[in-house]
């Protein structure tokens, strides 16, 4: 009896603890798709450089609290200056769960960021200005050597109706 039990009761608890590692990485993958739907209303690649056929790759970081709420926005340095006003505003990101996101509890302070690549797909060629790594990550403000920092798998931003 007491064998059949412990089998029992082992099988109550492994299921429990599958089902309660689906539901967070179920909840993760559910706040990481919203998130990707905020870059996707959010994110427009610019009219006038698209006709130029430009190319680029920059970067965002948004810094967290503790509690992980917003504490800042920052652009790389050759983020294209027409979409810091719409990518930098807070407000678009309210409601996302960053600690789902980050799928662990994130101690102490945090900074997620989010690099961007753009070119047109339907060239053969695209022509990117000559980029460091560091100027992928130089953000403006206080450097410091180590940050509690998670990177997001690349954005793509794509040519299609960009803003005027």
């Amino acid at each position: 009896m007491r064998i059949i039990f412990s089998k029992i009761l082992f099988g109550l608890l492994f299921l429990s603890a599958s089902y309660g590692l689906y539901a967070q990485s179920n909840d993760g993958k559910k706040v990481r798709e919203e998130l990707v739907r905020v870059l996707d209303r959010n994110a427009r690649w610019p009219l006038a450089l698209a006709e130029k056929k430009i190319s680029a790759i920059f970067s965002l970081r948004i810094n967290l609290s503790e509690s992980c709420t917003i504490t800042s926005i920052d652009a790389s340095k050759f983020f294209p200056k027409e979409l810091i006003p719409q990518l930098t505003n807070p407000e678009i990101y309210k409601g996302i769960n960053w600690q789902a996101v980050f799928g662990k509890e994130a101690k102490g302070a945090h900074s997620f960021i989010i690099p961007f690549v753009v070119y047109n797909p339907s060239e053969n060629n695209a022509t990117f200005y000559e980029y460091t790594a560091e100027d992928l990550f130089v953000y403006p403000g206080e450097k410091t050597d180590f940050l509690n920092t998670t990177i997001m798998q690349t954005y793509p931003l794509k040519y299609k109706q960009g803003m005027k």
